[in-house]
């Protein structure tokens, strides 16, 4: 799995100008399974994605045309990590057994 820190580089209302076509896009990779989940940081300086079990280079090329990065008003940073605690009720969701 992968945890995508989203930085924002430019002022809320250029971002705001480019949320609706970013949530697009957001939705297209949940449906395709790339991305599980994600949303903005509070305060919104950026925002969080995780993505599933994909190949790393099916991310970045997903993050590389998403309208924020490739605007120029956020930047991302990608990070792999591996599931070793969580809840029993959503595990199965995460295609995990950890007991």
């Amino acid at each position: 799995m992968y945890a995508i820190h989203l930085t924002y580089h430019v002022p809320l209302d250029e971002i705001d100008a480019l949320r609706a076509e970013h949530l697009k896009h957001v939705d297209r990779n949940i449906e395709e399974g790339v991305y599980l989940f994600g949303g903005p940081f509070v305060p919104r300086t950026g925002g969080f994605i995780v993505a599933g079990d994909v190949e790393r280079s099916r991310i970045v090329d997903a993050l590389d045309v998403d309208p924020f990065v490739r605007s120029g008003a956020a930047t991302y940073e990608i990070h792999e990590f591996k599931i070793s605690r969580a809840n029993e009720e959503i595990q199965p969701a995460l295609g995990v057994s950890l007991s």
